[in-house]
C-alpha cells in the first residue's frame, strides 16, 4: 500500500526552507539592533561634547574654579572630539562660544583688578555685563545648533528619508572625477 503524504511529511521536506528563513530573520533583527547600538554610542559621545561645552560655562562663570589647568585639559581633549562628530556649524558655535568665555574670564579679571585698586569704572562694568548677555543669548541659542545631532530617531518614515537623501545626492554637485567629456566644467 503506498504511503499517503499528510501534512508531516510536507513540513520535514520544507524545515530546510524554515530554517533558512528564521536564520535570514535572526541575522536582520542582529544587524538592526547592532545599528541601533551605533546610534546610541554616537548619541552618547556628541552629548558629552554637549555637556562639555556646559561646562565651560558654568566653569568660567564661577570664579572659584576660573584657573583649574585639568578643565583646560579636558575640555580641550572633548574639542577634539567634538571635530570628528560635528559638522561645521557646531564646530564654529564651540569656537565663537569659547571666544566669548576667553573674553568674559578677561573682563572679570579686568573688573576684579580695578576693584582692587578701588578704580572700578562704569564702562569696564558695561562692557562686562554686555558681553555677559551675548554668552547668555549664544547659551541659549546652543539647543538649536546641537540638536540636529542630537536626534536618535527620525519623524519621517524610511520611504521619505529614501527620497530626501536621493534628492539630496542628485542635488550635490559633481566631482570633477565622476564628470563625463559632455558635462561643462
Amino acid at each position: 500500500m503506498p504511503h499517503q503524504r499528510d501534512w508531516i511529511d510536507y513540513l520535514v521536506a520544507f524545515a530546510p526552507l524554515i530554517a533558512i528563513f528564521v536564520a535570514i530573520g535572526v541575522a536582520l533583527m542582529q544587524a538592526y539592533l547592532q545599528r541601533q547600538q551605533l546610534k546610541q554610542n554616537l548619541y552618547d559621545r556628541r552629548f558629552n561634547v554637549r555637556q562639555g561645552v556646559l561646562d565651560l560655562y558654568y566653569h568660567n562663570v564661577s570664579a572659584e574654579l576660573s584657573n583649574d589647568p585639568q578643565f583646560s585639559l579636558t575640555f580641550y581633549t572633548t574639542f577634539q572630539h567634538a571635530l570628528n562628530l560635528f559638522g561645521s556649524d557646531v564646530i564654529d558655535y564651540i569656537k565663537s562660544f569659547g571666544a566669548q568665555l576667553r573674553e568674559l574670564h578677561e573682563r572679570d579679571d579686568a573688573l576684579r583688578q580695578a576693584a582692587m585698586k578701588g578704580q572700578v569704572s562704569d564702562q569696564l562694568e558695561r562692557e562686562r555685563n554686555d558681553l555677559y548677555n551675548a554668552v547668555n543669548k549664544e547659551l541659549v541659542r546652543m539647543n538649536s545648533v546641537f540638536d540636529p545631532y542630537l536626534q536618535l530617531y527620525s519623524d519621517q518614515g524610511w520611504f521619505t528619508r529614501l527620497a530626501h537623501r536621493m534628492d539630496w545626492w542628485v542635488n550635490q554637485e559633481i566631482p570633477a572625477d565622476l564628470k563625463s567629456r559632455y558635462q561643462s566644467s
